[in-house]
């Protein structure tokens, strides 16, 4: 069994990632510039065949058109357990940072939240076992390929690892609209695992109510609540910041057409 990934970003990660095998890469028939060249000089270095077809196939191959000209057959993802994702943590001596998600269905958005979450350093992602989106094609390619870089759990049950990961002394941060904390008063520094819930539903109660502390993000416009992963970018990059750059910050903005030097 073997799964599609098209698109330049995402083809070029997995060979970068090197974390699953790649049977073959299908590249459209013409001239290789940039990523593409990249790719095909990449696949023939490690060994891995490249065929040249022209756009209709593999348009059809793909089953859409938008590829960018790549496809790559490769093996199945390959789902760490749980132990080997705490083990990151613990083996780069740093306070553990994961991510878990409530039953994320929309493809695009688990990619996108992917994407972040590789961009914010997360240690790992804690998924369901139900009514989760598959790593699929379109995960690989909204992710831009984060996705292969990303070590991924799945659990059966969710209010049962959150507690496991309690007993380790990992805080549960849940991101909730109706929470009455918002964002800025969590300290990211700690051991923590954040929580973020489904697309319309949220949180679901119990997982809701296993998490120490519900965040919310301050909302100011008429629309009281945000995408599902808009909100695990904006929770995930504030966490970071605290983590890398906790103090305030010294820039002092100058007008225009002032001689004084801004101060860092």
């Amino acid at each position: 069994m073997v799964d599609k990934i098209s698109g330049v970003h995402a083809v070029f990660e997995t060979l970068i990632a090197d974390e699953r095998k790649i049977e073959k890469i299908y590249l459209v028939r013409g001239v290789h510039k940039g990523k593409l060249k990249e790719i095909a000089e990449r696949a023939s270095f490690g060994g891995i065949p490249v065929e040249l077809i022209d756009g209709v196939k593999l348009d059809r191959l793909c089953g859409h058109d938008h590829h960018q000209g790549v496809l790559a057959m490769v093996r199945p993802y390959h789902y760490v357990d749980l132990k080997d994702l705490l083990s990151v943590s613990i083996n780069q001596k740093t306070a553990p940072f994961l991510l878990v998600l409530d039953q994320i269905q929309d493809p695009r958005n688990f990619g996108a939240i992917i994407r972040s979450a590789e961009g914010a350093g997360v240690d790992g992602l804690i998924i369901t076992t139900r009514r989760t989106s598959p790593l699929s094609a379109t995960v690989v390619k909204t992710s831009a390929g984060a996705s292969e870089h990303m070590r991924i759990c799945k659990v059966m049950n969710l209010v049962n690892t959150l507690e496991y990961l309690k007993t380790l002394g990992i805080w549960i941060i849940g991101a909730d609209v109706s929470a009455s904390q918002p964002l800025y008063d969590l300290d990211g520094r700690e051991a923590l695992a954040l929580v973020i819930g489904s697309e319309g539903r949220g949180l679901r109660p119990l997982v809701a109510r296993t998490c120490d502390w519900t965040v919310n993000i301050p909302m100011f416009g008429r629309v009281q609540s945000l995408n599902a992963s808009v909100s695990a970018a904006i929770v995930l990059y504030e966490i970071r910041r605290q983590r890398n750059f906790p103090g305030p910050g010294s820039i002092r903005q100058i007008r225009p057409g002032s001689n004084t030097q801004a101060e860092t």
